[in-house]
């Protein structure tokens, strides 16, 4: 079983491995259904992240999903190491 991603800051839920969410969706994965994770080390994610939470708006996504989102952006950039993905 996978261990939760989310604990609270301000108000919106952001990716930390200790803590579970409504918004964890891993264990509501189907079986051999296909996903993708993004970590925090990965420059490219925070704005790969934003971009999904504009088209998640635009398409009348839950607006608290869609400030979760970019809640996990902005922690990412504050992550200390970053770099291109491997």
């Amino acid at each position: 079983m996978r261990t939760g991603l989310f604990a609270a800051r301000r108000g919106a839920r952001t990716g930390v491995r200790s803590k579970k969410s409504k918004f964890d969706c891993l264990d509501r994965l189907a079986s051999g259904e296909p996903y993708f994770v993004l970590r925090a080390q990965d420059r490219l994610a925070p704005e790969l992240i934003e971009t999904w939470a504009v088209e998640a708006e635009l398409n009348d996504c839950p607006p608290q999903k869609v400030a979760s989102a970019r809640a996990v952006a902005k922690a990412m950039r504050g992550w200390r190491k970053r770099k291109l993905p491997d």
